[in-house]
């Protein structure tokens, strides 16, 4: 009897887990990342570089995607993004908000599913710099890239823990001369919760 039982709680539980990213499922996610950023931000003019720096990054990252196939999610992420970059002579604030249409791929029939992801979308930032002489704001757009591996640890049924480590590179033009370029590349922690709908 007592096998009985384990067979049917282990065949329960399997059951849950491959039905959390089953065709025709929803996810939606809300993940932030508060972090160090080990990259580097520069800006150029024709080829040259202006200004280099290292950034710290507050950014909150929602999406909602569906499932395809079984394990394969497609979706829209909608980052929202604010940094300050502090150079040898100058501070940097930059805000970006960011349209970025994603492919998810996630592995395994357990509740605890490691994941692939890759995105790319188009991206509009706004450059607050200031010195001890003046301040200036540009406005600057383009495409951008990402790519990250993440886990998913369902705590229930709908409900799970996400984590992902994610590069995220991109060329923006400014807005009154296509010459000037914001180019940024890093690395970022993302966490946060995932939730499925039928």
């Amino acid at each position: 009897m007592k096998r009985v039982l384990l067979v049917l709680i282990i065949g329960f539980g399997a059951t849950i887990a491959f039905s959390q990213t089953k065709m025709g499922n929803y996810i939606i996610s809300a993940r932030t990342n508060i972090s160090a950023l080990f990259g580097n931000n520069k800006l150029e003019f024709n080829g040259t570089k202006v200004k280099t720096g290292e950034s710290t990054d507050i950014s909150i990252y929602p999406s909602v995607g569906n499932f395809l196939l079984n394990n394969l999610a497609v979706g829209l992420r909608i980052p929202i993004q604010y940094s300050k970059t502090v150079s040898k002579d100058e501070t940097q604030i930059t805000t970006s908000f960011n349209l970025s249409p994603f492919i998810q791929y996630v592995f395994g029939e357990d509740n605890l599913k490691p994941y692939i992801m890759i995105s790319a979308g188009y991206n509009y930032l706004t450059l607050e710099a200031s010195n001890l002489y003046n301040a200036d704001k540009e406005h600057y757009s383009g495409i951008s890239f990402e790519g990250g591996v993440g886990i998913l640890y369902f705590i229930n049924d709908r409900v799970a823990w996400d984590f992902e480590l994610a590069y995220e590179t991109g060329g923006l033009s400014y807005s009154s001369d296509p010459n000037y370029k914001y180019k940024f590349s890093s690395f970022k922690i993302l966490s946060g919760f995932s939730f499925v709908l039928d």
